[in-house]
């Protein structure tokens, strides 16, 4: 059986990617901004919206269709960093790890298993 890096195999860490996505989906009330947005859509039954390249993106994108009110980041972000442009989000991820952070209207409403850190809107996007 292939072994991931952190000595589980494959199966156990689809199992633990799929429940950490229902629990991530039992938590929220609307779409989902996130860089794993394949699983949280497939297991948690949720439409989701793969994140912007920037802060200024995302806001760009709801002045067309409106607030989004969720936010979820994984270590997937900071894994595809440079290949991705994923910079302000694996650095807003790294920071969350630590932190309660507040960053563009978002602040860390939970962290979930694996590293995955929900956050939630807590003003309207200007």
């Amino acid at each position: 059986m292939t072994e991931l890096a952190a000595g589980r195999s494959v199966a156990a860490e689809n199992q633990a990617i799929r429940a950490t996505a229902q629990q991530a989906a039992a938590l929220v009330d609307g779409p989902v901004v996130t860089d794993m947005p394949w699983p949280l859509a497939w297991y948690g039954d949720t439409t989701t919206i793969w994140v912007p390249k920037s802060f200024e993106d995302l806001q760009k994108i709801q002045q067309q269709i409106g607030p989004l009110k969720w936010l979820l980041l994984t270590p997937m972000s900071r894994a595809t960093e440079s290949s991705e442009r994923m910079q302000p989000w694996a650095s807003l991820w790294q920071r969350a790890l630590r932190e309660d952070v507040f960053q563009s209207g978002f602040r860390v409403y939970r962290r979930l298993p694996g590293g995955w850190i929900l956050f939630q809107r807590t003003n309207p996007p200007r």
